[in-house]
């Protein structure tokens, strides 16, 4: 009976040695780390009507993985929410798709903070959740825009708002693609989009749902076919972003 009390004492005094040599032992610093910050996103369009605009929260979190496992090591960003819908009105839509480049193929949502306040350094993601305010995206760095000639026709999405920078030759050029006038008629034009941070839950409030801006779901509201299609809108099961738009269900929605 005393080697099995004796056996328990040692169980439990390993149980809260453990926890302590690995902290001061340094190797707490050396395991996968998830820093995690949410933004709205806010795109306002010029209309003959007015200005229309659209917004939603999404999550951005970055994961650096520890360095002391094989074949590991770096940084995986991802990011969680839906694409950001803009009624313009008379069956007239944008959709700022959680995508960039004139395919969509170009993935920076995740950055699109540290884009937003020129904050693009390094690790930056680390000091994000504590960053406050708004500020507006640079031209080059908006996602794309895509409008649906009708919501119930994937197959009806056309761009009409991308930029992409080229390395063709020096010096730099940047091509863009502006279609809001062309496509809607006069007095369209993207007028800007802005980035506000907003609170994320703290642990462990965030485990029981409290606290915190929620991430704005909803997309299928508009776009109906978002639960019913698997891959690319076209219907593909392969997709070439040089030429062609390479949308797929994943540019609208991220859980």
């Amino acid at each position: 009976m005393k080697t099995l009390l004796k056996a328990i004492g040692w169980f439990f005094l390993l149980l809260i040695a453990i926890p302590v040599v690995w902290l001061g032992s340094g190797f707490a610093y050396e395991t996968w780390q998830t820093y995690v910050h949410r933004f709205r996103l806010t795109i306002e369009v010029e209309t003959p009507d007015g200005l229309k605009s659209g917004s939603g929260v999404m999550q951005s979190a970055w994961t650096i993985k520890a360095s002391w496992i094989p074949q590991t090591g770096g940084v995986i960003p991802s990011l969680r929410g839906d694409a950001v819908f803009v009624d313009l009105g008379n069956g007239r839509n944008a959709v700022a798709i959680l995508g960039m480049g004139p395919t969509g193929s170009q993935d920076g949502i995740a950055s699109l903070a540290a884009l937003a306040f020129g904050r693009a350094k390094p690790d930056w993601f680390i000091d994000a959740p504590h960053w406050t305010g708004s500020a507006e995206l640079n031209f080059e760095s908006i996602p794309t825009l895509v409008t649906f000639t009708d919501l119930n026709d994937p197959n009806s999405a056309k761009a009409i708002y991308a930029t992409e920078s080229v390395f063709a030759a020096w010096p730099r050029r940047r091509v863009t693609l502006d279609e809001f006038a062309t496509t809607f008629g006069s007095g369209f034009r993207l007028r800007r989009a802005t980035v506000e941070m907003v609170p994320i839950r703290s642990w462990p409030l965030r485990l029981l749902g409290l606290g915190g801006e929620p991430i704005t779901r909803g997309i299928e509201k508009q776009l109906a076919w978002i639960t019913q299609i698997r891959g690319y809108l076209n219907g593909k099961f392969a997709c070439n972003p040089s030429i062609e738009s390479c949308l797929e269900v994943g540019h609208f929605k991220r859980n």
